[in-house]
Formats: structure tokens, C-alpha cells, sequence
């Protein structure tokens, strides 16, 4: 069995009992709260009159700590639950002097239950700042900074749930709790953030600083790369996001071009009621017998129509989760490569009736140079879908291995996953 802090129950006992000793201006409240003897709290407690009692509950020894403080230091859980009760907002906030109250003690030290029953009395706690030493001047740290600074996922998703906006709040250095978070290197705790508040990736300290800096420094320093899995998927929701509004604007270009295209075909039309050629109608083109024109009447009408259905999917259907995106924008790209690849014979079949028959090799020549140029540039495009999707498979089945084999070698398999997915971080594929 574990304690909240992570340690083995035993540890933690022979730990506290060691530290248990009175200290100086302790009085008889703080060290029964020290010692969680819940009866003498109890018995203090109701024992003391109503004008005397909120001094004896602040009343702070040489360290500045008050009962409530010790009583959270010390994983006193009943006790905290019974003596918050008696304490007001001012109270329970009273500083020590390393600059924490109960509340930042208790999200340093990962210790749910207790930050749960402070937060059911006095939720406000949580927008406390902390103090800077020697001067406990505010240095403008939440809870949650402390808490994503240690990596206790569960406190700060409970942190988060009480005030969304606490994830922006920024300390003297202008650093949020995603600062935070990065340089504890916890990935839970920075996706947790990250989803929170997206926009916090965004925000930088008073030296001009993201979060993704202190991640890259990191990086460079330790063995450890726990940050760059999360940064690496919130760079490729922005690239995504990129490109799918990158695809609405082609597609809505290109359907301008195919419609434009097929009312001003070169010969014009048949416009004069009294001069009806034989075998052709009012309004018909003149070259619209012709097998080109044909040809690229045909493509051109399936480029535009495909570029519309792009358009209006686009601009219709929301996609939120990053594998959805990616399953929408794989078959839109292969629909825009069909409409350009389209759009390119229409033009091509159209050049041979423009440039006309004694210049026909023109034609051919334009044939040669477009067909290698798009061929080309869609069999790239192609290579790299299909080795994106066999490195992307790899992966999938090389994490799962080094998931397997985490529990014999957590840091070594932490370590062999972040390198890969770092590997990931600046590379280019199509989809």
C-alpha cells in the first residue's frame, strides 16, 4: 500500500515519526493537528470560547505554520476535514514562511483528498498565490502551478475543474502552469493543460518565453523528452488545421476556373439567329463537335463538380478529433489530386483545337512537358502517402512493444518512445 505522496505507507510513517516533534511557539492545537490526534483537536476545539477561537486557530509558531497547515503537511485527513469547518477564507490562507498555505502545501504534495476538502469549504483557495522567500512578497504561483511543476495529474485535473481560467493565470515571471508542467516534464499534465486552454501554448513569460522553449531546453539537458509527445501533436493539429483551410481555398479556385472555363471556349458560339450553320443550334460552340472540346467539356464539368463537393463539405462538417481530420482530409487531398489531375487534360484536349492543325506539335509539346510535370509531381505525392502509412504502422507496432515491456524498464522504454516521437516532431508527410 502507498500514500498519496508516492511513498510506501512505512516510509511515510517512519518519516513523519521522525519529524514529529514539537516545535518552538507550537501550541496545544498544532501539535495534536501535527500528530492527527483528531479526540484532542476536537476536544481543543470545543473547549475554546467563541472570542478566543479564531486567534488560537491562526495562531502561527516559528515557522509560520498554523494548525490547519500542519495538519495538511502531515496527510492528517480527518483533522483537516473537521478543523476546516472552524476556519474563514483568511484563515485557511494564512501564509507560512516558506511562503505556502495549506492549500499549495497540499497541491505540492499530490494530496487529493485533502486539496478536495479544502476545496468543498473554500474553493478560492485555488487562485491564492504563493510568496517568494526571504520577503514573502507574492510571487503570483496558484496550486496549480505547484501541482503541474511536481506531475500530480489528478490534482490538477481537479484544480481545473473549479476554474478553467486558473490555467492561464500567470506568476511574477509571467509563466503559466504550462510553463510549469513543461519543465516537470509530466506529458499527462501538459495535455491535460493544453486541453484545458489551448490558447496557453501560446503565451510566453516575461522574457518573451513559450512553453515549447523551455521543452526544447529540456530536451537538451536530459535524457528525459516526456514533453515532446504532446507538443508534437498539438503541431500536427495546427498543421492539419492548416491544410484544411488551405483545401477550401483551392477547391473554391479551382471550381472559379472549370466555370469560367466552359463560357469562354475559344471559336465562341452560334449567336446569329439568321447564320445557323447546318447540323448545329442557336447558342451551340462552334467547335463543339470536335473530339477535344468534348473531352474537355467532360473533365472540366467533373473537376468543377468535385471541387463544389470539397467546398460544401468543408465548409459544413466540423471535425474535432485529430484522427477524424486525418480520415477527412485523406479523401478530400485524393479528391483535389482527381480535380487538378482533371482540370489538366480539359486544358490539354483544349490546346490542340487552339493551337490548330499546322501547330499541333505545340500541342504535343505542352502534352509531354504537363503529363511528366503532373505525373511526376502526383507520383511524389503518392510515394509519400504510402511511406508515411508503413512508418506510421511500424511505429504503432514498435510502441506498443516498448508498452509491453515498460513495467521492466520504465525510463529506458520513456526514453525510446519520446526519441521516436521527437523523430516525428519536424517531419513532413502527405496525407
Amino acid at each position: 500500500m502507498e500514500s498519496s505522496s508516492g511513498l510506501p505507507s512505512s516510509m511515510t510513517q517512519k518519516k513523519m515519526t521522525k519529524q514529529l516533534t514539537r516545535k518552538k511557539d507550537d501550541t496545544p492545537l498544532l501539535f495534536a493537528a501535527r500528530a492527527g490526534d483528531l479526540d484532542a483537536v476536537m476536544e481543543i476545539l470545543t473547549g475554546t470560547r467563541e472570542e478566543e477561537l479564531k486567534g488560537l486557530l491562526e495562531k502561527q509558531n516559528q515557522s509560520g505554520e498554523t494548525a490547519l497547515y500542519v495538519a495538511v503537511q502531515y496527510g492528517n485527513v480527518g483533522v483537516v476535514r473537521e478543523m476546516i469547518k472552524y476556519y474563514d477564507l483568511a484563515g485557511a490562507g494564512i501564509k507560512a514562511r516558506n511562503g505556502f498555505d495549506a492549500f499549495h502545501v497540499a497541491a505540492k504534495r499530490g494530496d487529493l483528498e485533502i486539496l478536495r476538502v479544502l476545496m468543498e469549504v473554500h474553493p478560492e483557495l485555488s487562485m491564492t498565490a504563493a510568496a517568494s522567500q526571504p520577503l514573502l512578497k507574492s510571487n503570483g504561483k496558484t496550486a496549480l502551478h505547484s501541482a503541474a511543476r511536481n506531475g500530480h495529474v489528478e490534482v490538477v485535473r481537479a484544480l481545473l475543474t473549479i476554474e478553467r481560467g486558473i490555467a492561464t493565470r500567470k506568476d511574477k515571471k509571467g509563466q503559466t502552469a504550462l510553463h510549469m508542467a513543461v519543465k516537470g516534464q509530466n506529458v499527462v499534465v501538459v495535455e491535460e493543460l493544453i486541453h484545458a486552454e489551448p490558447s496557453s501554448i501560446n503565451m510566453v513569460d516575461t522574457k518573451g518565453q513559450l512553453s515549447l522553449t523551455y521543452s526544447n531546453q529540456e530536451r537538451k539537458n536530459s535524457d528525459c523528452h516526456a514533453a515532446t509527445p504532446a507538443w508534437t501533436r498539438v503541431e500536427t493539429d495546427k498543421g492539419l488545421n492548416n491544410a484544411i483551410n488551405s483545401t477550401t481555398v483551392v477547391g473554391v479556385l479551382i471550381a472559379t476556373v472549370t466555370f469560367a472555363a466552359i463560357f469562354t471556349v475559344p471559336g465562341q458560339y452560334v449567336d446569329d439567329p439568321a447564320e445557323i450553320p447546318p447540323g448545329q443550334a442557336l447558342g451551340e460552340a462552334n467547335i463543339a463537335p470536335r473530339a477535344p472540346f468534348i473531352i474537355f467539356f467532360l473533365f472540366d464539368s467533373i473537376a468543377l463538380f468535385i471541387s463544389l463537393a470539397v467546398v460544401v463539405v468543408q465548409t459544413s462538417v466540423v471535425v474535432i478529433e485529430n484522427r477524424a481530420k486525418k480520415q477527412l482530409m485523406s479523401i478530400i487531398n485524393k479528391l483535389m489530386w482527381i480535380a487538378c489531375a482533371l482540370v489538366s487534360v480539359a486544358f490539354l484536349a483544349l490546346s490542340y483545337i487552339v493551337v490548330g492543325e499546322h501547330e499541333k506539335w505545340l500541342a504535343v509539346g505542352v502534352t509531354i512537358i504537363g503529363a511528366t510535370i503532373m505525373v511526376t509531381t502526383l507520383g511524389t505525392m503518392c510515394y509519400w502517402v504510402v511511406k508515411h502509412r508503413i512508418e506510421s504502422s511500424s511505429m504503432r507496432s514498435i510502441r506498443r512493444s516498448s508498452l509491453g515491456s515498460r513495467s521492466r524498464s520504465f525510463s529506458v522504454s520513456l526514453m525510446s518512445d519520446s526519441e521516436m516521437l521527437n523523430s516525428e516532431h519536424n517531419r513532413m508527410y502527405a496525407i
